[in-house]
């Protein structure tokens, strides 16, 4: 995903980089059954990068307020911060998180 998103900084217009990551994100939000939900999350929970950002304060308190207040300000606030979008981001890619 990252690598599309890449490319469309330098070219935004660029067909095949779209329809790159228009297929990456479909395959991550509808990709599989729960089992294989379930299954991504057990591998990416494996992964360091992952396990980093699950401790990161901001990730944590972040998906503690989404669960508890899930139409809270400070939400809306965060989600606008790409720091912490490339992060959540990540933790759907993975499977850990699923948003919506």
């Amino acid at each position: 995903m990252e690598a599309y998103e890449k490319g469309l900084k330098i070219d935004p217009e660029n067909v095949e980089c779209k329809e790159g990551l228009s297929k990456v994100q479909f395959a991550v939000m509808y990709g599989g059954g729960q089992g294989n939900q379930e299954e991504r999350a057990k591998k990416a929970m494996a992964d360091p990068e992952i396990q980093a950002i699950l401790r990161t304060p901001e990730i944590i308190n972040l998906l503690k307020d989404m669960e508890q207040r899930p139409n809270a300000p400070e939400i809306a606030a965060a989600l606008r911060n790409p720091d912490i979008a490339k992060k959540l981001e990540k933790l759907v890619a993975a499977g850990v998180l699923k948003m919506g």
